[in-house]
């Protein structure tokens, strides 16, 4: 008897050993939990065999139960994961403290009558024993587990298309010969315990189950590529051409895969599943990766089939699918018609621009035309605004690219877009604002960046859409904090908006609105120099300086 519950103790540890060096990320923890208490436990029974005192006996008898409270519910969950049911979060703590329970009741074994009303060495070393209620207890969770496992086991014979047939099988299997073993040896036959045994069943029984856990999990496969553009799809084989799965992207490409079986080999009546046995083959015999498009209708697919490996072993050969039907075709024209194309791309490049530009205009129009108090506001502080920036552009201490300057200029006329979100009764009213109309008013900047934003997203220039957003949002902000609508200081501002702020306030200075009259040029130079380091950027006062004698030509212009 010693003998035989060594020989089980280190049957457990190798298995053990094997599934510790086998391991990977994709073997669930339950699994681990297994074959780690089943040789704890099966070492119970070893030291209960060759106790030589009381003590010594229980100690083993607590150890074995290890195995019945906690690799039991181990296999459950195992089960239910590797049949792929939905596990609620609380049920793992639910069933472990269940575990936890029973098995503090079987440690009180010797010390109360919970769980072994009587217990004594006999002269032969056998421990003898007599239950109590906790150990009924016991019994009746052993139960309720085995039955739960059936269940599942059941259950998942009817989800065949995306459970191995194999897998669930084996797992029949072992709760089949548990339970004989359990219900059945255990209480008819006399001398050493069978459950040794059928725990190391279960240890081989899992052994093959992970080691095709990884072929089924298809996803786990895929290589992290960093993709540009479409899905990538993934479809696996076995090295016996035996289908594995394929992922979302790949059913979503080749629709018929929804009807094969997992761990059948492909029909080989279909044209698209002819294919794939072709490449197979070429995969196989091949060691690299093995590349193809494949026209399917109005698609093209770019396949890439490589080896599954795992160590040193091929499992499989697994085809990465990607859609690349846009850039196929966009190939094809090139090489076909590279001459016509590249005068159709310099026409649609024009019209583009055309468009932008015409787009810009009618926003600055649409907003002139609503606000009844700054009549041609925009149109001016558009004016100002090139003048600023032909002076900037050519400074070297601000050193502004030619394309900054254009698209401030371009964004100049759309600072004030925020103001079509304004409510007409405030936009519109005839004089001077109140304290709660003027907030009002003040949103006008914040919804004008917002406004940009979703407008400018389908232009494709995130560049200029930047300046943009920048000058509508931020032009009324002062460099020393307490403009709005975010009170940023200094360089916070953004440049364009700190440009821009310049060009809205002197023509508000010099222009007349219905709450007050024009400023003279004077009087308006003089608000504005008092500005420079508290309102406007300092740095700037030399290029309003440089620029005021266009500024008051301009706007004697139009009053002529």
């Amino acid at each position: 008897m010693v003998m035989f519950y060594f020989l089980c103790t280190i049957i457990s540890m190798l298995l053990s050993i094997v599934y510790l060096i086998r391991w990977n990320r994709r073997y669930n923890s339950f699994i681990s939990v297994m074959f780690v208490v089943i040789p704890v436990s099966n070492m119970g029974h070893l030291i209960e065999s060759v106790a030589g005192n009381l003590d010594i006996a229980l100690v083993g008898y607590k150890l074995s139960y290890l195995g019945g409270c906690f690799c039991t519910l181990a296999i459950f969950l195992s089960i239910l994961t590797l049949c792929k049911f939905h596990i609620p979060k609380y049920l793992p703590a639910i069933t472990s403290i269940i575990s936890i329970a029973q098995y503090a009741l079987v440690l009180t074994a010797g010390y109360t009558d919970h769980f072994l009303k009587r217990v004594e060495l006999a002269p032969d070393g056998t421990l003898l024993r007599e239950y109590a209620w906790g150990h009924s207890l016991f019994q009746g969770y052993v139960i309720l587990i085995y039955v739960c496992c059936f269940i599942a086991i059941i259950l998942a014979f009817r989800r065949y298309q995306t459970v191995s047939r194999k897998t669930v099988g084996l797992l029949l299997l072992l709760m089949t010969i548990s339970m004989a073993a359990y219900f059945i040896w255990k209480p008819l036959i006399k001398g050493p315990e069978i459950t040794p045994v059928t725990y190391i069943f279960a240890q081989l029984i899992f052994l093959l189950i992970v080691d095709r856990i990884s072929l089924y999990n298809v996803d786990e496969k895929v290589i992290d590529v960093v993709m540009n553009r479409g899905q990538i799809g993934v479809i696996s084989f076995d090295n016996n051409g035996n289908y594995l799965g394929s992922n979302a992207a790949a059913k979503s490409f080749f629709p018929e895969l929804n009807t094969l079986v997992i761990d059948k080999p492909l029909p080989r009546a279909h044209l698209s599943f002819k294919k794939f046995i072709d490449w197979q083959q070429s995969v196989k015999a091949s060691e690299h990766v093995v590349t193809d498009l494949y026209d399917k209708k109005d698609s093209i697919y770019s396949i890439a089939g490589d080896k599954i490996r795992e160590g040193l072993r091929t499992r499989g050969v697994s085809f990465m699918v990607t859609d690349v039907t846009d850039e196929q075709k966009y190939k094809r024209i090139i090489e076909n018609y590279n001459k016509t194309l590249e005068e159709e791309v310099e026409s649609k490049t024009k019209d583009l621009v055309e468009m932008h530009d015409k787009f810009v205009l009618g926003m600055a129009d649409m907003v002139e035309n609503r606000d009844a108090n700054t009549g041609g506001h925009i149109k001016r502080t558009s004016s100002i605004i090139r003048y600023l920036a032909e002076y900037l552009r050519q400074d070297p201490e601000f050193n502004l690219s030619d394309r900054f300057c254009e698209a401030l200029i371009k964004a100049a006329p759309m600072h004030d877009i925020g103001k079509v979100a304004v409510d007409d009764r405030v936009l519109r009213k005839p004089g001077r604002f109140t304290d709660e109309e003027f907030e009002k008013m003040k949103t006008h900047s914040a919804k004008g960046a917002e406004i940009l934003n979703k407008l400018l997203a389908e232009l494709g220039d995130d560049y200029f859409k930047e300046i943009a957003v920048n000058v509508a949002h931020y032009h009324h902000e002062r460099v020393d904090g307490s403009g709005y609508p975010e009170g940023l200081k200094g360089d916070e501002i953004p440049l364009e908006a700190r440009i821009m702020a310049i060009a809205d306030v002197y023509d508000a200075l010099v222009s007349k609105r219905c709450y007050k009259d024009a400023l003279s040029f004077e009087k308006a130079d003089s608000i504005m120099r008092e500005g420079m380091g508290s309102q406007f950027d300092k740095r700037l006062e030399k290029c309003y300086l440089a620029v005021r004698p266009k500024f008051e030509a301009y706007y004697k212009s139009l009053d002529q």
